[in-house]
């Protein structure tokens, strides 16, 4: 029991060592042109497939901290986040912790789902990456509308477009190319990792 504690609670520090990396870096929000990937999810989704929805939601959290902590940086960083919180600090805070927790425990749901029918040994594992990602997208989305939607800033990003159109561009490319980036990273990284583990373990009760 202490040796699954122990070897649970140091795969918890290292994925959150890995969030720490991505975030103070700028491997954490790739930039290409307009294009920006957060790939700080991808560690989420590895953790909730390998240990769990709770684990899920607890790396979501701490995914969560780190992007409100950026709204509270240097605003040429994080100007979105950095104007929500001008506004109201409570709602940017509910904008970045909400959707990064609900990432994590659905994800690790959906991966209990489907592997109980996934045949192929790996469907499972991107499936609940997609989940991640998508989870993630639609809520934060979603928030930032329902929170802020009356604001004159997000009415003047709206020029005018209705929400659902709004919606779609605030969305855009970006979150295409983001999904199925992170997708295919966390749910092939999360694969391999559970093949080392089990491999770990065979080798250590020899």
């Amino acid at each position: 029991m202490n040796k699954n504690k122990t070897r649970y609670i140091t795969r918890l520090a290292m994925l959150m060592a890995v969030m720490l990396v991505l975030d103070i870096t700028p491997l954490g929000y790739i930039k290409y042109g307009t294009i920006e990937i957060t790939t700080m999810m991808i560690p989420v989704m590895i953790g909730a497939a390998i240990m769990g929805p709770a684990t899920g939601a607890i790396l979501g959290a701490f995914f969560g901290i780190t992007s409100f902590l950026q709204c509270l940086g240097i605003p040429s960083i994080s100007l979105f986040g950095s104007t929500l919180l001008s506004i109201n600090w409570f709602y940017t805070l509910l904008v970045c912790m909400l959707p990064r927790i609900a990432m994590g425990v659905l994800s690790g749901y959906v991966f209990r789902w489907v592997q109980k029918v996934d045949k192929t040994g790996f469907a499972s594992y991107i499936v609940s990456a997609l989940t991640a990602a998508i989870t993630n997208t639609v809520l934060f989305t979603g928030m930032v509308l329902l929170l802020f939607g009356s604001t004159d800033y997000i009415q003047g990003m709206r020029g005018g477009l209705s929400i659902l159109a709004f919606a779609v561009a605030f969305v855009g490319l970006n979150g295409l190319i983001e999904a199925v980036f992170c997708t295919l990273i966390g749910g092939t990284s999360a694969k391999v990792l559970t093949k080392i583990g089990e491999r770990t373990s065979r080798t250590s009760k020899r």
